[in-house]
């Protein structure tokens, strides 16, 4: 099974799917995390160049994007997922149709189907969405030492990301795989959402006689 973590930074993704994959190993199954960008030598590589380079080009970022996602999916999701293993990545395609497509106005550069059908890339199974309001995440992160060029980005930008997201998730054809969860729940009562929610959808998935 192939899960992601999406939401605007600061909403939790990181320490949800960290609980996740931490909740799925104790219960048995053999589990990868990943992270976007990144998750490779050359893909860190190019987070380095990204997230520390505030001015970039829109297409530039996304050409990044997409190499560094090409040598993950390649090179770690695929193996693993023809291993049987449940991969959880924390952000994947999803965050460039929005950060790049519906926030910078790339749209009609940044297609779902284009990206997808380019790289040949392997669609999620399941797609845990934090909505939080991007006032909320701004509080959060202002505790941070030091912000990613992403991170320190206007409201505004962070308003349009989270837009972004929601029409994405109602969309006709990803609605299915979206779990749209509100990200102010407390932790661990959200711990315990997503854990249900992702078991019930591997069930649907793979047969099994594992019930939550």
């Amino acid at each position: 099974m192939f899960i992601t973590f999406e939401g605007i930074d600061g909403c939790g993704k990181t320490t949800q799917s960290t609980a996740l994959e931490a909740t799925l190993r104790q219960r048995g199954f053999d589990v990868v995390r990943v992270r976007e960008p990144g998750g490779t030598g050359p893909g860190e590589a190019l987070r380095e160049i990204l997230i520390n380079n505030s001015g970039m080009e829109t297409l530039t970022e996304l050409f990044i994007l997409c190499a560094s996602r090409m040598e993950l999916t390649r090179k770690v999701i695929e193996p693993a997922l023809k291993a049987g293993k449940v991969v959880i990545s924390d952000r994947y395609f999803d965050s460039s149709l929005v950060m790049q497509g519906h926030a910078c106005g790339m749209e009609a550069w940044v297609k779902a189907q284009d990206i997808i059908a380019l790289m040949n890339l392997p669609q999620p199974h399941a797609t845990v969405l934090l909505d939080v309001d991007p006032a909320v995440t701004k509080t959060r992160m202002e505790t941070r030492a030091n912000l990613d060029q992403f991170e320190s980005r206007v409201l505004g930008y962070h308003k349009r990301v989270r837009r972004g997201f929601l029409r994405l998730a109602e969309s006709p054809e990803y609605r299915e795989r979206f779990i749209v969860l509100d990200g102010n729940t407390d932790p661990e009562a959200l711990k315990e959402t997503i854990v249900k929610k992702v078991i019930n959808r591997l069930h649907e998935i793979v047969p099994t006689s594992f019930h939550y």
